[in-house]
């Protein structure tokens, strides 16, 4: 386990106490408040210990808490373990959030410094599941309780919704790899360089040229197969060492958690595939499976 004295803090770390965190400067930075503790998960047959630092950030943006994670471990039946933040870049930590999102990784600069790398786990995971209802039956009524809800249009569409634990997400252990890849893209220190998506961040789309837009499409793909293709190597790498982190599954099964990843991402950082494909003369589903076919490859060498 890691020792939180060692992770480059700043006598600000001292400053206020958690009462007044949201009137402090500095919102980036960790603060003590409460004694360490760990929280225990089964994931897949594997036992998950969560061990915490006892410090938090007030995350600005969204207006939520981010606890500190000092170390993720996973323990086989076999005894056998590993700890997830031993993965990490230099300089980056395992945060849990509140609320309901996913696993995603998170960063922030002030005054021209890094203010924080984080890999952040949200408490839920927010499932979702969308039809229509039977013209022929009587439409679902809606409904909103504390954890899952529907909601139904006039139309007979439907949506539900249920708050699931972070841990219970599909694949959770290799969607954490997943995200621990976008946290060695982020350092440069995996795959090619991803400069477009700086020139590209936070422009409306439509305003893209073409050849920024070819540019941006193949940054987004590219950077989604890198980052699977280092969760894969890693897994591949701990399956020889007797850690499997997902057994009882197949490549099979663990194939269909990346293409509904990557289906979710490229459909949200990608709106425009009626131009793409006019230009390039390719949609979603072929981009998909061509990155599967790579990644592929590299599980099944």
């Amino acid at each position: 386990m890691r020792n939180p004295e060692n992770l480059n803090l700043t006598s600000e770390d001292q400053k206020p106490e958690i009462t007044e965190k949201r009137k402090i400067e500095n919102r980036e930075f960790y603060h003590t408040t409460k004694e360490p503790w760990t929280e225990e998960k089964e994931v897949g047959g594997n036992q998950i210990l969560v061990h915490y630092t006892g410090r938090e950030r007030y995350v600005e943006e969204e207006g939520k808490e981010g606890f500190e994670i000092n170390s993720l471990e996973l323990v086989t039946p076999e005894g056998k373990k590993i700890d997830f933040a031993s993965f990490l870049p230099r300089g980056w930590r395992i945060t849990r959030r509140e609320g309901s999102g996913t696993i995603g990784i998170m960063t922030a600069e002030r005054g021209g410094r890094t203010g924080y790398k984080e890999v952040a786990l949200y408490d839920f995971w927010h499932k979702k599941h969308s039809y229509f209802s039977d013209e022929d039956q009587p439409r679902p009524e809606p409904y909103q309780e504390r954890r899952k809800g529907r909601t139904v249009d006039v139309i007979g569409f439907v949506q539900e919704w249920e708050n699931i634990d972070i841990f219970n997400l599909p694949g959770f252990p290799i969607v954490l790899l997943h995200e621990t890849g976008h946290a060695h893209q982020s350092n440069k220190t995996l795959g090619e360089a991803t400069e477009v998506r700086e020139k590209t961040r936070n422009r409306d789309i439509t305003s893209l040229s073409d050849e920024e837009l070819r540019e941006y499409y193949q940054t987004y793909a590219m950077t989604e197969r890198d980052a699977w293709a280092y969760a894969l190597r890693k897994y591949r790498e701990l399956k020889k060492q007797g850690i499997d982190l997902m057994p009882g599954k197949t490549n099979k099964d663990i194939f269909i958690i990346i293409r509904e990843h990557l289906d979710n991402i490229l459909s949200y950082k990608i709106k425009d595939w009626k131009r793409f494909r006019e230009k390039e003369g390719e949609d979603k589903e072929t981009v998909i499976q061509r990155t599967l076919n790579r990644l592929k490859e590299i599980l099944e060498k």
